[in-house]
């Protein structure tokens, strides 16, 4: 445990959302605190001196993505808490001027605080566990319609008999009720869903791909386009504006809904050795520059900020 840090337990087996809203508060006032910091969307409404991490606007881009109990309780709440809180912290630009275009918070009140890659991802990850189902091309994601593995599996099936015999196209992922039904149908032949990975087991799962495909259709920022990248893997992602400010030059793009274009996209990454390796330097170059030491320094930074002010 980190010197100055106090954990505090509430033994409350109310669901979260209500957690947030009645108990969260009592913890912090009888804990005397000068500012919550809610890092994962919501907060308490009745607290103003807080700082809340929103990462996307998802439930206003693409709100079909969502269960309607999910839906209709965030884009309630998020408004709500954007005109109360100190600040509202953002995981990229792209994200927060989507926050601030749907109502969220203006863009003045939005920091953009980049996340971290864990030192844990990296080229010399031992394979073991994964080794087996090599060769193979990995997307990583929640079972969800955002993520648009419909697209992927078309582009698997366009994928030149050359180039797609031998590997498996490994989806690795799991689902939750917050989420719109995501049936995918019949997979593809050489096609393998193996749900949700436990975190220790995602560095070598990366790192044993030849490609992760990332053609989401929509991030507030986007970990395993970073997270392949930091294990020296080439990517292949969507041009949604977070990725595109996130990848760089690091990564090959195409249209989210253009199966045959992500096809090609693939195929090069897969075929062009010259390509391949381009990405893979330029990958892990790009990786290197997000780190937690960083983000933890400007969450710091913003939070000394707002202790230190009156409050609005």
């Amino acid at each position: 445990m980190a010197e100055g840090v106090e954990v505090l337990e509430s033994g409350s087996r109310m669901p979260i959302p209500l957690w947030t809203q009645v108990e969260l508060p009592a913890i912090a006032r009888r804990a005397g605190a000068d500012l919550i910091w809610s890092p994962a969307n919501i907060g308490p409404l009745r607290v103003a001196r807080q700082v809340v991490s929103i990462h996307d606007a998802s439930v206003f881009v693409g709100p079909e993505w969502f269960s309607p109990a999910f839906r209709v309780y965030y884009r309630a709440l998020l408004p709500r808490i954007g005109r109360r809180v100190e600040r509202i912290l953002a995981p990229s630009e792209a994200a927060r001027s989507d926050l601030a275009r749907h109502g969220v918070a203006p863009e003045e009140r939005i920091d953009v605080v980049y996340p971290g890659i864990s030192p844990a991802f990296h080229p010399a990850v031992d394979l073991s566990g994964w080794g087996a189902e090599r060769p193979y091309v990995l997307a990583v994601g929640s079972r969800d319609p955002r993520k648009n593995w419909k697209t992927l599996l078309q582009a698997w099936s366009m994928l030149p008999e050359g180039v797609r015999s031998g590997r498996q196209l490994i989806l690795a992922g799991g689902s939750a009720r917050a989420f719109a039904t995501n049936a995918l149908g019949p997979l593809p032949p050489g096609t393998k869903l193996v749900g949700r990975v436990p975190e220790e087991k995602l560095p070598a799962l990366y790192a044993g791909a030849d490609l992760l495909a990332f053609p989401s259709l929509y991030e507030g920022f986007g970990l395993p386009p970073l997270e392949a990248m930091a294990c020296g893997v080439p990517v292949v992602v969507s041009g949604a504006p977070s990725l595109r400010e996130v990848c760089g030059d690091a990564a090959l793009y195409h249209d989210p809904l253009d199966a045959r274009g992500l096809a090609r996209a693939m195929e090069t990454a897969l075929s062009d050795a010259a390509t391949r390796e381009n990405l893979r330097a330029a990958g892990r170059a790009r990786a290197l520059r997000y780190t937690w030491d960083s983000s933890g320094a400007k969450l710091a930074e913003i939070i000394e900020r707002c202790v230190e002010q009156p409050s609005r």
